[in-house]
Order: C-alpha cells, then sequence, then structure tokens
C-alpha cells in the first residue's frame, strides 16, 4: 500500500511499451500480456478519475531498422 500523500497535480502514471507484440500473438508477448493490460486499464481509469495525468509511450522503429538493438535479435529469431 501507498503510505504517503497522493497529490494529483504532482503525480503521473507513465505506460511504456504496452503494444500489442508485447502483450499477445508475438514471440516476445508476456505470459499473461492481456490480465496486465486489463490492471493497466482499470489503473489509469482511477489515476483519470482522481486527476492524475495518464501517460502512454510507444516504442517506434526506424524503416530501416537501424534502432532495433536487442529487440530485433530476439523478435526476429
Amino acid at each position: 500500500m501507498v503510505d504517503f500523500k497522493v497529490v494529483p497535480r504532482r503525480t503521473a502514471l507513465v505506460n511504456v511499451d504496452m503494444q500489442n507484440c508485447f502483450v499477445e500473438g508475438s514471440p516476445i508477448s508476456a505470459t499473461d500480456g492481456l490480465a496486465v493490460l486489463d490492471r493497466i486499464n482499470r489503473l489509469s481509469t482511477v489515476c483519470r478519475e482522481a486527476g492524475i495525468l495518464v501517460i502512454h509511450t510507444s516504442f517506434v522503429l526506424r524503416p530501416d531498422g537501424s534502432n532495433m538493438g536487442v529487440l530485433g535479435e530476439t523478435a526476429l529469431r
């Protein structure tokens, strides 16, 4: 449990890389990806209702694949 005061205007929920390939249908998907997604969606709703900023980020690959890094090594096997 949170044991400190949450100040909504100074708080944010940041979701990183919740794209489809990490959720389901990919060799790099989380085992319980859909369950995790459901929990994140519920938490996002609670945060928005409390006035907390919700930020979603996504990783974008360059057309030439030059920024794939480890993702390219694991996902393209």
